[in-house]
């Protein structure tokens, strides 16, 4: 009785001390709020460097919990974004819970208990049309998200819940505990993950840098998931606090409506900074002195990264950056450079090279240690071949020898002006950055890009930080170089030489065998000069004038350029200056209809050259009462492009713009012959031409031109170029004349081929593309597979490859301009191409295959690679449009499967990622190519056989049906709105193909949409996903 009591008594003591401590934390919770309703919700703000002119309303404030907020009010802007920037990442992790940050990352974005649901952010955010995206690096963590305006408000609610209460349920974490497996499994076999990790894994025990960051089962086994939940809570509520983390807000809303939503929203966050962890102090021996490690390659690759590590940047020093001017000067292509030395010798087929962070918005990083507190990485990667591979240390002496170079220059008067010309690059991306789309990159990458910075930074820098900088005086570069030594030097080599029988060592997470070698001494004292090193002459397209400020009058609609001509209408024959005639009488010109999306062609004109609306044989025309529809919102749409030139051999469209960034795209055709070895031939013929050409892309893109080049399998070369105006009529000036001279050589054509094979072989090793490729290969007729052009470039001869090149000589063009360009001009840069060829252009690779109502199709298939662990399964359903039926018609089918992948993305993941954890990669994709339209359902798993894959897909899609039933229509209406169809102004080389952005084929999608219901939906579900289903199944597996 005596022992009942005291354990009574012992229970009662335990609530009491239990209850009190929680009455503690109430009275703290109660003192914070009343000390919050005291002080004013903003206790600082800041102004923000910008572009002048910028159209933008910046403004900088701090809430009373010392979290620092940057708003920008855009109001172009077609949709709002967040961001939220958290100072923690993986060097916090516990020594025996490494990847416990990014399991932590999971569980933020995984909801809110204030949400009401796992997930139901997510949900939220893609049924409107948005996108979520977050990521774990060393020293901070990142959440960003997209939506359409009218759902925003709702949207940062859920967004700033996730922060204050995130689900930390023990059931949730097991499930992301799995989750984080699954994604470790799916990059195992990376040659880039596991060079990275090798990275770690062999820098000092006890260095920051030695850690495993993406946690897995093995990196968790030592605790149990109570233990590590309790951890991980632990670390959020000292990490996730006001002083700790940097949110910005971009919006098209008034600045101070954006400032109100912050108080309203994050005010709750709480107030105290946490001291994270502290970096070592600067480390210049870092790594072993003359050693280089040499990883097995599993993707057949050849390659190797040398790297420096040099100071961090700092906020002294964040607005000088002699290291960027160094990392310029190694990055050139043209004559005199590393790169270009190098491809002379035969010994690599690419260089680059990177210093510490240089996304500029694009991107959130290039290497997860490639600038922390620890001092930034400045890396040279260079793809060998085999004659390079056998003089890897002959190349590490030049480039040593490039950088004495660099260090004993003097103050040059070219490296001055050389200087000026990179001072006024950066100028020019500075005060273009609103227009220009490869810097802006993704909404959630740039507004997460801008959170990332003002960690380390002032906010008045967030948007300045990448280009309004100095390179510093020659003193300053110098003492920068002295950085540049052997001591402070790590080699990584990347071969699949690699030989099984040599003494190996293991790192323990990825299980790859890696070599660690003595460099031979007397190359470690070598110190050879070369008299083919020298500075880059100044670049040729470089822009004389800031362009952003004003358009020259040579492009605009009255003038041209610099042209000594008499007539400035664009004589083609008569012109010294090879323009391009434009007979006001020809019977080949465009007659427009009255509605201004389409035209016709004369009947004169080849007929494999006209206009299709769809290259589907059964797809049918704009549906008549869609055409009065077209024209009634004309107002609303973009001026559609404009007719130039149009004749049986060549077509340029264009659209006068007066913007600062322009852009062009052309298709050039060849007249190649039918059959893979000839398509190949022409496939290795341009992958030498664009190494023949890479000084001219590289100067290009230095120049502000950022050129693409591309090869489709209907032998089509693609030319996009995005930028200044008034450069690439130079530019392309340039690209021709190195086009007509181009003569091929024996060991640049064994190089390429050689690496034309490795690139097949790693992008077949791929599931998802791989699926793709047996796809395409059964329901297309005449599309050739992989293994034909694998096969048939072991036959190729290097007399074949001279035996086609009379066809590259004449060829026929089909362009596209947007921008500030006038019509002489753009005729001037027809003319370059000349002489242009008869033939007729080839519209298609492959025909659709007819499928039959029978039961599904399979395509079955071993993974590449032995050691793949992953199985993919793959459901496609093909629609047929139906010419005779007003509910099958093409661009019905076309909005259909618009609103279906809206409708189903979020679905799929939850259902068969989150719910049945099936596998980390799951999706639903539209696929539309040579005529057929579908859509597929897909899952890759470490766990499950396709069988079992394919059973759950199907019934996943049977469930969609009661879905769709009960989707309220409120809730259908905001799928609908958040969809973004591409415009018909887009220049996508596709559209260019076919000829639909002048038609209008995106225009009658977008007004199908608008007027679908959902019961339109459920009728065409019906229709080709249940009563008459054309059905391919895709099944990768070592065990199907």
């Amino acid at each position: 009785m005596g022992q009942f009591k005291m354990k009574l008594k012992l229970k009662w003591l335990e609530k009491m001390k239990k209850d009190k401590r929680e009455l503690k934390k109430l009275i703290q919770v109660v003192e914070q709020a009343y000390a919050i309703s005291l002080s004013p919700p903003v206790s600082e703000t800041y102004d923000i460097n910008h572009p002048d002119g910028s159209d933008k309303v910046y403004k900088s404030i701090v809430l009373h919990n010392k979290l620092t907020v940057l708003l920008i009010s855009d109001p172009s802007a077609a949709s709002n974004s967040a961001a939220m920037s958290v100072k923690f990442g993986s060097f916090d992790d516990p020594s025996d819970m490494q990847g416990l940050a990014h399991l932590i990352e999971h569980m933020v974005f995984s909801g809110s208990t204030i949400n009401g649901g796992e997930n139901d952010f997510k949900d939220f955010v893609g049924m409107h049309g948005g996108d979520v995206f977050a990521n774990t690096e060393p020293e901070y963590m990142g959440f960003s998200f997209t939506i359409v305006k009218d759902h925003f408000k709702a949207a940062l609610e859920m967004f700033a819940n996730m922060f204050n209460e995130p689900l930390m349920d023990i059931e949730r974490f097991k499930k992301e505990m799995k989750t984080l497996n699954s994604e470790f499994e799916s990059n195992k076999y990376k040659d880039t993950s596991r060079m990275e990790q090798l990275f770690s894994h062999t820098s000092p025990v006890n260095h920051p840098f030695n850690r495993f960051t993406w946690g897995n089962n093995q990196s968790f086994s030592g605790h149990e998931p109570q233990a590590l939940r309790d951890c991980a809570l632990k670390l959020f509520r000292s990490h996730f606090v006001g002083g700790s983390m940097k949110l910005v807000i971009i919006g098209s809303e008034a600045v101070d409506e954006l400032e109100d939503l912050v108080i309203e929203y994050f005010s709750n966050l709480k107030r105290w900074r946490k001291t994270n962890f502290v970096f070592p102090e600067f480390n210049d021996r870092l790594w072993k002195h003359g050693v280089s490690y040499t990883l097995e390659s599993l993707e057949d690759a050849q390659s190797m990264k040398i790297s420096w590590i040099i100071p961090p940047i700092s906020l002294s020093h964040s607005e000088i950056r002699p290291e960027q001017l160094i990392h310029i000067l190694i990055c050139e292509e043209s004559e005199g450079s590393l790169c270009f030395f190098f491809k002379s010798k035969h010994w690599i087929t690419s260089f680059t090279a990177s210093v510490g962070h240089e996304y500029m918005f694009s991107d959130v990083g290039n290497c997860s240690f490639s600038s922390t507190a620890g001092g930034q990485l400045f890396t040279i990667n260079l793809d060998m071949t085999h004659a390079g591979l056998e003089n890897k240390y002959e190349m590490v002496s030049y480039i040593y020898q490039y950088l004495h170079m660099l260090r004993t220059c003097g103050s040059s008067t070219l490296l001055l002006s050389l200087i000026e010309d990179y001072k006024l690059l950066l100028q020019m991306k500075y005060q273009c950055m609103d227009s220009d789309c490869n810097q802006l990159g993704d909404p959630v990458n740039f507004s997460l890009a801008l959170a990332v910075n003002m960690l380390s930074f002032p906010v008045s820098h967030a948007v300045s930080l990448d280009f309004c900088y100095e390179f510093g005086d020659l003193t300053a570069v110098q003492d920068m170089l002295r950085n540049f030594t052997t001591n402070n030097m790590r080699i990584d080599l990347l071969t699949k030489s690699f030989t099984k029988e040599e003494e190996t060592q293991e790192e323990p997470y990825f299980s790859s065998k890696y070599k660690e070698e003595p460099i031979p001494h007397h190359y470690l004292q070598k110190w050879e000069s070369s008299q083919f090193l020298h500075f880059p002459q100044r670049n040729s397209f470089m822009p004389a004038t800031c362009f952003w400020k004003d358009v020259p009058d040579y492009l605009k609609n009255e003038e041209i350029l610099d042209v000594d001509h008499e007539d400035k209408t664009g004589d083609v024959e008569n012109s010294n200056s090879d323009e391009m005639e434009e007979d006001p009488d020809s019977n080949n010109d465009v007659q427009m209809d009255e509605d201004p999306d389409s035209f016709e062609m004369e009947e004169d004109l080849d007929s494999d050259s006209e206009v299709q609306m769809d290259e589907d044989p059964d797809s049918c025309e704009m549906e008549e009462d869609l055409v009065s529809d077209t024209s009634e919102e004309a107002d609303d749409e973009e001026t559609p492009y404009q007719p130039i030139i149009v004749d049986g051999h060549n077509k340029l469209f264009y659209r006068h713009q007066v913007v600062a960034l322009s852009t062009a795209c052309f298709n050039v055709y060849m007249n190649v012959s039918p059959g893979v070895i000839p398509h190949m031939v022409a496939r290795i013929y341009f992958e030498m031409l664009k190494h023949e050409l890479s000084p001219i892309i590289y100067r290009g893109v230095d120049a502000y031109v950022y050129p693409q080049l591309s090869f489709r399998d209907d032998n089509t070369i693609e030319i996009e170029l995005y930028g200044y105006a008034g450069t690439i009529r130079d530019f392309m000036s340039s690209f021709c004349e190195e086009f007509r001279s181009f003569v091929p050589t024996l060991e640049v054509f064994e190089i390429i081929t050689e690496k034309m094979l490795r690139q097949f072989y790693l992008t077949s090793r791929d599931l998802i593309v791989h699926g793709k490729q047996l796809l395409s290969e059964f329901i297309i007729e005449g599309q050739l597979s992989m293994d034909e052009k694998f096969n048939a470039m072991k036959l190729i001869s290097f007399e074949d490859l001279n035996a086609f090149l009379p066809k590259t000589q004449q060829i026929r063009i089909v362009g596209l301009f947007l921008g500030s360009f006038s019509e002489d001009y753009c005729k001037q840069i027809l003319g370059l191409f000349k002489p242009f060829g008869e033939f007729e252009i080839p519209r298609k690779s492959g025909t659709k295959k007819e499928l039959a109502l029978i039961s599904p199709y399979r395509v079955s298939a071993m993974p590449i690679t032995e050691i793949e662990s992953n199985s993919l399964a793959k459901v496609y359903y093909q629609m047929t449009c139906e010419e005779n039926s007003k509910d099958f018609k093409s661009n019905r089918i076309s909005a259909f499967l618009h609103l279906l992948k809206s409708m189903v993305d979020e679905q799929i993941y939850t259902d068969l990622r989150l719910k049945q954890r099936l596998g980390y990669l799951v999706g639903c994709e539209i696929h539309n190519q040579h005529g057929t339209k579908g859509v597929y359902f897909y899952v890759v798993s470490s766990e499950h056989k396709p069988m079992h894959l394919l059973e759950k897909i199907y019934e996943f899609v049977a469930s969609l049906r009661h879905y769709l039933v009960n989707v309220e229509e409120k809730t259908f209406e905001l799928y609908k709105s958040g969809i973004d169809v591409p415009d018909d102004s887009d220049m996508s080389s596709d559209l260019i193909h076919d000829d639909s952005c002048i038609r209008g084929h995106h225009t009658a999608v977008k007004l199908v949409l608008k007027t679908m219901k959902k019961e339109d939906v459920i009728e065409i579900y019906d229709h080709f996903l249940v009563q008459k289903p054309l059905i391919v199944e895709v099944c990768i597996g070592s065990d199907i």
